[in-house]
């Protein structure tokens, strides 16, 4: 890492039973609690989708983000996207 980078934030999502799971992420960059759009609805803040697929027009279906969980440590590394 640089000299003025961080690592990345990680949450920890305790006592999951076994089965599938999609995770969704978005950077509050103004942190006022909303996911902001513009006024076409194009996000203006970070986001991001377990299986890290990419984004042309609309959020991704279940399947291209399902995660199947079946033991009690896994690791989901979620990109945030900025457009």
């Amino acid at each position: 890492m640089g000299l003025n980078q961080r690592p990345p934030p990680a949450i920890t999502f305790e006592n999951l039973k076994p089965g599938s799971y999609a995770v969704a992420a978005f950077h509050d960059f103004n942190d006022d609690g909303i996911f902001n759009l513009n006024g076409i609805g194009i996000p203006k803040e970070g986001f991001g989708f377990s299986k890290n697929p990419k984004i042309f027009t609309g959020p991704p279906k279940f399947r291209d983000v399902v995660v199947i969980i079946v033991g009690s440590t896994n690791n989901i590394w979620i990109k945030l996207q900025y457009l």
